[in-house]
C-alpha cells in the first residue's frame, strides 16, 4: 500500500482502526477507563479524594459521592489503599455530592478494589 495514493476512504478506514471511531469523525468523547468506577484521586492543590469518576475530560475531573481522605492506616501509598483499602480509624470527612476539579490539579486516579471502595465508603467519617 502506498501512503501517497491512498483514496479518502481508505484513510477513513485507517483512522477508524487507530482512534476506534467505526468511520465517525466526532471525538468530543474519549475512552478513560475510570468513568464510572470508585477511585482515589491525589491532587495537587486539593488533597487526596475517593469517589465515582463521573466525568473527564481536558480541564476538569468531577467525582460523585467525594469524601477527602486525611490520613490513612493500613496502607504505606494510595496505590496499596485503593487495593487493600484503609483501616476503620482513618481520617476520612463526609460526602460531597459533587466535587469538581481542574484536571490540571489532578496527580493521578487509582480505580480501587471492591473491597478498598466498601472501606472507605464505610470509614466513620471524621470530626476536628
Amino acid at each position: 500500500m502506498n501512503i501517497e495514493e491512498l483514496t479518502i476512504k481508505e484513510a477513513r478506514e485507517i483512522a477508524s482502526m487507530v482512534n476506534g471511531l467505526s468511520g465517525s469523525t466526532n471525538q468530543s468523547k474519549t475512552f478513560n477507563p475510570a468513568i464510572g468506577k470508585y477511585c482515589i484521586v491525589r491532587c495537587r492543590n486539593a488533597g487526596v479524594h475517593a469517589g465515582i469518576v463521573e466525568s473527564m475530560d481536558n480541564n476538569i475531573l468531577v467525582l460523585k459521592d467525594s469524601r477527602r481522605m486525611w490520613y490513612w492506616k493500613s496502607a504505606f501509598t494510595l496505590s496499596e489503599c485503593a487495593t487493600k483499602g484503609i483501616e476503620s480509624d482513618s481520617k476520612i470527612a463526609c460526602i460531597v455530592d459533587t466535587l469538581i476539579i481542574p484536571v490540571c490539579d489532578v496527580g493521578e486516579v487509582v480505580p480501587c478494589s471492591k473491597h478498598a471502595e466498601k472501606s472507605i465508603q464505610g470509614a466513620k467519617e471524621y470530626h476536628a
